[in-house]
């Protein structure tokens, strides 16, 4: 078997959910991190934000100033991206799950790519 599981497709298809199910038996043995989608009351995508994979699996959230761990957030100008979280909270993230046996990215291949050090992170996941 790979060492691999690679998932593309559209915004709001579905890919996290479906993750989630199939994890759902390995849960604690699942490090790494997910991106949760921040909503306002109207369902607008406010935000996201990186959650490690031991927290709950929740991947919609109701959004509320002040949240920890967001990476982009709308504002009256657009989405604001947050690039320094990566070079911070977001290895550290990544390092302490090192010990996991089953490592989820979910959501790589954005914003993240701009930041070197993240990235060095993660491959050495």
């Amino acid at each position: 078997m790979g060492k691999f599981l690679f998932l593309k497709g559209d915004s709001g298809e579905g890919k996290t959910t479906l993750l989630f199910e199939c994890l759902k038996p390995w849960h604690r043995m699942v490090g790494g991190f997910y991106s949760q989608r921040l909503l306002n009351e109207d369902g607008l995508t406010m935000g996201f934000r990186m959650v490690p994979a031991a927290e709950e699996w929740i991947p919609a959230a109701a959004y509320k100033k002040g949240m920890t761990n967001v990476f982009i957030q709308r504002n009256e100008n657009g989405f604001q991206k947050n690039l320094q979280f990566f070079k911070t909270d977001g290895i550290e993230i990544l390092r302490s799950s090192a010990h996991n046996k089953l490592l989820l990215l979910d959501e790589i291949g954005g914003i993240e790519l701009f930041v070197p050090d993240f990235m060095k992170e993660v491959l050495c996941c």
